[in-house]
């Protein structure tokens, strides 16, 4: 059974072996003509982890699927985005874009830290 655990601007969903967190965040993304700062917001899903042992069963991709119809429920309006950032060595970040894009990520940034936007 899933859980949904919310605040204003977060939620964290869960499953018995493996949990997900979003929220909304925000970035300068330049300044106006008076020096405002010109901010740009989106949802960021900061972190889906599965218990070791227990990868490989569905648990992340059955959160993956919540948290996008979640947030197309409540924050219909803002771009969603993960980073792609392996937590242990045994991942592999290839296979977390595939992964990602297999949900319909699209890689907008490429680096060290892979930035996917749905």
């Amino acid at each position: 059974m899933m859980t949904r655990t919310e605040t204003a601007n977060s939620i964290r969903l869960e499953l018995p072996h493996a949990f997900l967190c979003m929220g909304v965040e925000s970035d300068i993304v330049d300044f106006d003509e008076d020096g405002c700062e010109v901010r740009e917001e989106y949802v960021l899903i900061g972190q889906i982890c599965t218990e070791e042992g227990h990868r490989g069963h569905g648990y992340a991709r059955r959160l993956l699927r919540e948290a996008i119809a979640v947030a197309g429920e409540r924050w219909a309006h803002l771009p969603l985005r993960l980073a792609v950032e392996p937590l242990d060595v045994e991942t592999d970040a290839h296979q977390l874009v595939a992964f990602y894009e297999s949900e319909g990520f699209e890689v907008v940034e490429a680096g060290d830290v892979v930035v996917m936007e749905r």
